[in-house]
Order: structure tokens, then C-alpha cells, then sequence
């Protein structure tokens, strides 16, 4: 029995490798998968595995729950195709151009939708909690246990990036790379308990991380070695999960543009304003009691409860501080031992022409965290990527810097890169695209980081902030002295 079920599971791999497509078999089900390649190197795609119960009907604002169906080793996966995403305002649309009336759509109440069905400003579906997995060819025994980098997007806690996806980091890194889906905007941060605990987008990622640690094994994952990588708010929220331990425990980190100490509006003492918000604009008794609110919200589509929650086109729900995993503030709490992370930051060639708000926003938050962090005996390092000179006209301003903040995902992932080996004239880009994928690889894989001027990678201390730039061409100290002095006095006045 054993040698026909290994002679079936082996002609089956064969015959759907023919077709560019592959298997994966483990307790949670077979997952249908496919080959891609990068740059004329081989990898295999399993993409919308689910880990959490469809978060519908009375399902909706509480924490993701785990299937409580048996699992089945003959159930069968598609994971072919692109996961659709978390349901969410699209990036294209001007929002100032959307009606303010709740009743904008009256499709299907159930959130169980195509991504198709919703108007043209949303994209994604309220059943979306699963992940997609990339992982080099070849089977676990031959090939051996890899590390994995589990992969968290973000735009503002309100939108997910269309071209999260691992490909050429997994090819080129010789890495498993893992990125879930997770709630967002007042899906994932209404903020009502205990109906609505708050922050389940948050736990969404917690239980993505539990099942990649339970199952990455069979995709040839090594799970005691995972490193978590965020970006923009993905970033804020892999380190608001890092200062619960026993909770993620995850050690290692790499967070870009942003760390817990980026400031998001708040949504812990208006979070009963917030909810009294999206009620009105569905027209659910106000007077009523909390639990008859939350079920007349639960009734309404998806559609209608995602516009009712950008009261006057302006986001109010983000993670809250009132919850088992963000009982505080982050730079409330103590330090977080044991940990080592890298901390990114991008900046353009004219940053100059706007320096206060790169300093408010993003370079003096990543300084604060940093230095908090080491004097924990935490390893920190620091480095900065180029971005290319922004357009400033007031027509094209926004635009270049949304397309700027997706350059940075892109370059870190290699998304971009072709599937054909690469030429001789490929550009600046794409060398320093994989130059990060060695450096992210090495730092999963082995905790290393490249030597900086014939010298070890410099770390953040409690009294000194060295930043390495990262260019297509090499790695140099950055003399970034002028910014410690605009941040010392900055310190006391944004860490209120």
C-alpha cells in the first residue's frame, strides 16, 4: 500500500509538472500549485491557501478562528491562481469622487463575493484569509529545510499591495517565502468588545504565522527559523506583534519605512465615536445596545460597511491599544529582548525640499525605535535605499509618492524582475533589487549581514545611529549627523 500510494503521489507530481504545475501534500489537504521562474531560475507557487475560517456573518470584526472541520489529507487546494484581497478602497480611485451617501451599492449582503462583483473603487472580498507560499524546486528530503521569510504589506492599515509576491526573492534567495492576507481598514480594526475585540486584522497575522510555523514544514520551510519582513504599515504591525513574544515569537525582523513608533491616528479612545460613525451612516439605531449595533453592521454588505468606515473620505480605524495584543502603547512597554532586526528607510535625491515631514513621519520614528530597542541588548542595524526624485507639481505629487512607497516593495521583492536569466544592460534597478535579496537571504538564513567598507555591518546603540546606504553599486557609511540633532529634539515631542 505504501509503494502504490508513493508511485501515484510521484507520477502525479510528474504529469502536473509537464503542465507547469505542482503538488503539495500535508495534513491540511493537497495544494495544486504552479511553476514560475525568475531570471531563468525555477521556483513553485502555492498561492490562496486558506488558514482561517471565512470571516463572514457573525464571523466579521471577531478574531480568526481555525477550521473546526476535521482535517482532511484529500481535500484539494487550487493554488494557482492570485489570491484576491482583503476587500478595500482600490488605489486608483479618487475617493473625493465617491458618493458620501451609505447606500452607494446594493449587491449581495453576504461578503462572500467575486472580487469582480464590487463597484470599480473597492478590490478584494471579504473571504480572504489565506496565504500564498514560493519555495525553490525539488522535494524536502533531497533539498533540505529552507529559511523562511514571512512577507507582511501595508498601505496605511487600509490597502494591501497588488504585487505582494515572493517569485524572485524565493528563486534568488534560496528562501521559502510566506505572505498572508489579513484584514484591514474597519474590517480589521473596529473596535467594539467584546463583540468586536478590535485589531483582528492584527490577529489575522498571528494565526497566519501559527499555521506557517505548524505546515511550512511540508513546503520544505525550516519553521525554527522564520523572519518576519514588513513594509509601510506591514512594518508598524510586525513590530507591534514583536513586543508580544509569546505570542508571534519571532526574533528576527526587517521593517521598512516604518516601526511601532510611526504614528496612526487614533482609534483606541474614539473607538466608540468611530463605531457610532459607521452605524449612523448605515442607519442602525443609534440608541441601541452595542450587540444590536454590531448585528445590524454584521447585516449590511461588505461594500457598505468598508465606505460607511472613511467618514468623509478620511480612514479612522487602525490598530488600538485596548487588546490582548497591544495592551500599550509600543514605546510604553518594556524592551523586547532577544531580538535582531533590521530597520530600512527610503529617501529621494530632493528629500531636502520636505525634510521636516521625512523627519516627523518616517527617518526620526525609525531612530527612536532603534535606539529604544538596543538598549535591550537587541542587535540593530540600519540602512537607507535611494528613491528617484519625486515629481513635485501639484497634479502629479501624490501619485509619484504612492508609486514610490510601491517602488520600495518591489525592489525589496524583486517583483519586477523578468523570468529570462538576466542581460548584460539590465540597469541600476534591478542590481540593486538583487542586491537586497542577498541581504535579506543571508540575514534569514544566517543572522550575517555583508561586510560595509572592509568592515562588519555597523549596529544601532543607545547613543549613536549608523546608517549604511544601499545602492546598486556598493555599501557605504552614510554621515547622516545633522539628522541625530533634528531628532533629539524632535524625541520628546513626538513620543508624548
Amino acid at each position: 500500500m505504501l509503494i502504490v500510494a508513493v508511485f501515484t503521489l510521484i507520477i502525479a507530481r510528474y504529469l502536473s509538472t509537464k503542465n507547469g504545475e505542482v503538488l503539495v501534500r500535508g495534513p491540511f489537504g493537497i495544494v495544486h500549485g504552479s511553476a514560475m521562474s525568475c531570471e531563468g531560475r525555477e521556483v513553485h507557487a502555492f498561492r490562496g491557501v486558506p488558514f482561517a475560517e471565512p470571516p463572514l456573518g457573525e464571523l466579521r470584526f471577531r478574531d480568526p478562528r481555525v477550521s473546526t472541520a476535521p482535517l482532511d489529507p484529500d481535500t484539494i487546494y487550487d493554488g494557482t491562481r492570485p489570491p484576491a484581497a482583503c476587500i478595500q478602497l482600490s488605489d486608483m480611485v479618487d475617493r473625493n469622487a465617491v458618493s458620501s451617501s451609505p447606500c452607494i451599492w446594493t449587491g449581495v449582503r453576504s461578503g462572500d463575493m467575486a472580487e469582480g462583483d464590487a463597484p470599480s473603487w473597492y478590490r478584494g472580498r471579504e473571504d480572504c484569509l489565506s496565504l500564498s507560499i514560493w519555495k525553490p524546486p525539488g522535494d524536502c528530503q533531497s533539498s533540505g529545510q529552507r529559511a523562511v521569510i514571512f512577507v507582511v504589506h501595508g498601505h496605511f492599515f487600509q490597502r494591501s499591495h497588488v504585487k505582494n509576491e515572493g517569485r524572485c526573492l524565493a528563486a534568488l534567495g534560496d528562501v521559502v517565502v510566506v505572505a498572508p492576507r489579513y484584514r484591514l481598514g474597519v474590517m480589521g480594526f473596529l473596535n467594539a468588545p467584546p463583540e468586536a475585540p478590535g485589531n483582528v486584522g492584527l490577529a489575522d497575522l498571528v494565526l497566519a504565522m501559527n499555521w506557517t510555523k505548524t505546515y511550512v514544514q511540508y513546503f520544505c520551510g525550516d519553521a525554527t527559523n522564520i523572519v518576519a519582513l514588513g513594509h509601510n504599515s506591514g512594518a508598524s504591525a510586525v513590530g507591534y506583534l514583536l513586543h508580544n513574544q509569546p505570542i508571534f515569537n519571532v526574533t528576527r525582523a526587517i521593517l521598512i519605512n516604518e516601526t511601532p513608533f510611526t504614528r496612526y491616528f487614533d482609534n483606541t479612545i474614539s473607538a466608540s465615536s468611530n463605531v457610532a460613525t459607521v452605524a449612523k451612516r448605515l442607519r442602525c439605531v443609534s440608541n441601541a445596545t452595542m450587540q444590536r449595533v454590531l448585528h445590524c453592521i454584521r447585516n449590511a454588505s461588505a461594500v457598505e460597511v468598508l465606505e460607511s468606515g472613511v467618514p468623509g473620505h478620511i480612514p479612522v480605524f487602525f490598530p488600538s491599544y485596548n487588546h490582548p495584543l497591544m495592551s500599550f502603547a509600543p514605546y510604553d512597554r518594556g524592551n523586547l529582548s532577544r531580538a535582531v532586526l533590521m530597520l530600512p528607510k527610503n529617501v529621494s535625491a530632493d528629500d531636502a525640499d520636505d525634510i521636516l515631514r521625512s523627519d516627523v513621519l518616517h527617518a526620526c520614528p525609525v531612530r527612536f525605535y532603534g535606539k529604544f530597542l538596543s538598549r535591550g541588548f537587541n542587535r540593530i542595524s540600519s540602512f537607507v535605499l535611494p528613491r528617484e526624485t519625486l515629481l513635485r507639481t501639484e497634479a502629479a505629487g501624490k501619485e509619484a509618492q504612492r508609486q514610490g512607497r510601491d517602488d520600495d516593495l518591489e525592489r525589496a521583492l524583486g517583483t519586477f524582475l523578468s523570468d529570462h536569466p538576466p542581460g548584460s544592460d539590465d540597469g541600476d534597478r534591478a542590481r540593486l533589487s538583487r542586491a537586497l535579496v542577498v541581504i535579506w537571504s543571508s540575514f534569514a538564513k544566517a543572522g550575517r549581514l555583508p561586510a560595509v567598507n572592509n568592515a562588519s555591518w555597523p549596529r544601532v546603540t543607545g547613543y549613536s545611529f549608523p546608517v549604511v546606504s544601499v545602492t546598486a553599486k556598493a555599501l557605504t557609511l552614510l554621515n547622516d549627523s545633522h539628522r541625530d540633532e533634528r531628532c533629539q529634539f524632535l524625541e520628546p515631542r513626538l513620543l508624548l
